[in-house]
């Protein structure tokens, strides 16, 4: 299945497909994250800031607990 929509998604190669897919990626590494939480938190609100920073770490904590527990194999090309 999702070697499947992997291939469908490749079918349709496009720039804006490439970049939208890397905005994606990057939206998620920690750094970004990290500096939406400070922007948040120091220049918005810091009780939005603070919700924020929990809901993040318990979506972590989530992620890792399911990826531990049901531990399916990664799509084809990562060990």
């Amino acid at each position: 299945m999702e070697l499947a929509l992997i291939q469908l998604i490749q079918q349709f190669p496009h720039q804006i497909g490439d970049v939208l897919f890397q905005i994606i990626t990057m939206a998620g590494e920690e750094t970004v994250v990290f500096l939406v939480f400070l922007s948040v938190y120091f220049l918005w609100d810091k009780t939005k800031g603070e919700q924020l920073a929990f809901v993040v770490c318990t979506s972590l904590l989530v992620n890792v607990t399911l990826k531990e527990l049901f531990q399916f194999p990664r799509p084809i090309g990562e060990p």
